[in-house]
């Protein structure tokens, strides 16, 4: 995600605005980039895109050049550029962790479950033990502490005389 996100930054983001852009995006992300006016003056747009993805990682980089983008009236359109490639390399990313997941859980589920039955009468004695092994035995917690006698009358009444 990194490098898909490194990637928007420089394609989409960086590389089709002017140098005077540039510069001013330089400004605005000196103290976030730690910045020296050296270095703000001679890195170039590659160099502040690898920044970038090392300082804000993932998505966060394409994040900060939106939010810069918005003030910038020339740059409004590249918002919404920047917003779509963000929401395509999510979409990727969400395909990639989800697919291997689903294979391992339709895997397991199909060796486990066994086929559906018209009736509810009929049940293997494997299901029986399933059902039976899935109840939860209630533990009652007894109060560990001291316990109180309870006094009688009979005692009481000795002591008050």
């Amino acid at each position: 995600m990194v490098n898909a996100c490194k990637r928007t930054v420089l394609l989409k983001g960086l590389e089709p605005i002017s140098d005077y852009h540039f510069s001013m995006v330089k400004s605005l992300l000196a103290d976030d980039l730690k910045l020296t006016t050296k270095t703000q003056k001679e890195y170039n747009k590659i160099q502040i895109a690898d920044l970038m993805a090392v300082k804000f990682q993932g998505a966060a980089c394409v994040v900060k050049l939106i939010e810069l983008y918005k003030h910038i009236g020339e740059l409004k359109e590249l918002v919404k550029i920047l917003k779509n490639e963000k929401l395509k390399v999510a979409m990727k990313m969400r395909k990639k962790v989800l697919t291997p997941l689903e294979r391992r859980s339709q895997e397991a589920a199909g060796a486990a479950t066994p086929a559906p039955t018209t009736s509810g009468d009929l049940t293997s004695e494997r299901a029986e033990e399933t059902l039976v092994a899935q109840k939860r035995k209630n533990t009652t917690k007894e109060n560990t502490g001291t316990k109180r006698n309870k006094v009688t009358r009979e005692q009481i009444q000795p002591i008050l005389q």
